[in-house]
């Protein structure tokens, strides 16, 4: 199970968000950089919810993995940057970062169940 159902959150899907072909609006930035800064809801809430996190505070659901929360991280940094950028060469640059985060926190967080279940 994702960490956000687990939670009662909507799972936002960040792929599709992504790759979509149309220009966002500023409105879908400012919601996407909004809910990319809530664990429960940006990339690692996708994830299972078997990977150890932050049970309460501030950090609540962040990832205890320094490397995926570091990711997590990065990415919320991304969007808000895709959200402020004027110049559409820095926009896509962005974004194809945010991509690439996407993926990073998936092959992760694959690795740490795969050590859990060992």
């Amino acid at each position: 199970m994702k960490y956000s159902e687990a939670n009662d959150r909507k799972v936002f899907d960040w792929k599709l968000f992504l790759n979509k072909e149309k220009p966002y609006s500023t409105h879908e930035l400012f919601n996407a950089s909004l809910i990319a800064g809530d664990w429960h809801t940006c990339p690692m809430g996708q994830q299972s919810n078997l990977i150890p996190r932050v049970e309460s505070g501030f950090w609540k659901g962040a990832p205890l993995d320094g490397w995926l929360k570091r990711d997590g991280y990065a990415f919320h940094n991304q969007i808000k940057k895709m959200y402020h950028a004027k110049d559409e060469t820095y926009y896509d640059k962005y974004r194809l970062k945010a991509i690439e985060l996407v993926k990073r926190i998936e092959d992760r967080s694959s690795l740490v169940i795969k050590r859990l279940s060992n």
